[in-house]
């Protein structure tokens, strides 16, 4: 069986855990030292404290009693096994900042932050891998399931959006340092931008590529958990 769930984090960290799992005094830890407490309960097989490069998105599957595919497993490198990792009640993939004991607040408050991942209680030996998915691999995929077209209307919608942030930085700094005719061509090219921008982000083309975005992460996840 397989599971996937996405998740994300504002402070550079990342974690499946179970509630119940967690101490009595999980809430007044996750205060203190949050940071702490996930490696303790990491080392004693009730969670899992994953590797992680910044903030942002992740993905993560999850197979159950199944190996992994192997043009996924090609990707897969091993980063820890658990030779005992308890599984209890509903569990969540997320941010550390989502991990709670009894109040699921932040959770509800901020669905995307955390994914629920349903698995039979039990005690699994598991192994966890990151992916490692080169750029080309990525960018070869995106081509073929979304096709070349709507691959380049992603690329320039990236395009766009940088040079949308430099135009409102060259604005703004320009209040003090350009004449006003500049100034207002500078500020009506960075608006007209935005508007092609948007107009962009509607285009068939562009969904195309972010359906392909969003295929891609369940195929080739940030993170890999076999249990057995």
């Amino acid at each position: 069986m397989k599971l996937t769930a996405s998740g994300g984090t504002d402070g550079a960290t990342m974690v499946l855990f179970w509630p119940a799992n967690l101490p009595d005094d999980a809430d007044q830890l996750l205060r203190d030292d949050p940071i702490a407490l996930f490696e303790k309960l990491d080392g004693e097989g009730k969670l899992i404290y994953f590797p992680c490069e910044g903030d942002g998105g992740y993905t993560l599957s999850l197979y159950l009693h199944e190996d992994v595919p192997a043009e996924l497993a090609a990707f897969c490198r091993e980063h820890r096994k658990y030779p005992h990792l308890l599984v209890s009640g509903e569990g969540y993939f997320g941010g550390g900042e989502c991990v709670f004991k009894r109040d699921a607040g932040f959770i509800e408050k901020y669905k995307h932050m955390a994914g629920k991942v349903t698995v039979p209680d039990e005690t699994y030996d598991a192994v966890v891998h990151s992916t490692d998915v080169p750029r080309s691999f990525y960018a070869s995929w995106l081509r073929k399931h979304a096709g070349p077209s709507a691959k380049r209307a992603g690329d320039a919608y990236g395009v766009m959006w940088g040079f949308i942030v430099g135009g409102v930085l060259a604005t703004l700094f320009g209040l003090f340092l350009m004449p006003w005719k500049f100034w207002f061509l500078f500020a009506g090219g960075t608006a007209a931008l935005v508007a092609a921008t948007v107009a962009l982000s509607r285009s068939a083309a562009y969904k195309k590529v972010v359906a392909a975005r969003e295929e891609f992460a369940r195929a080739f996840p940030t993170y890999v958990v076999r249990l057995k």
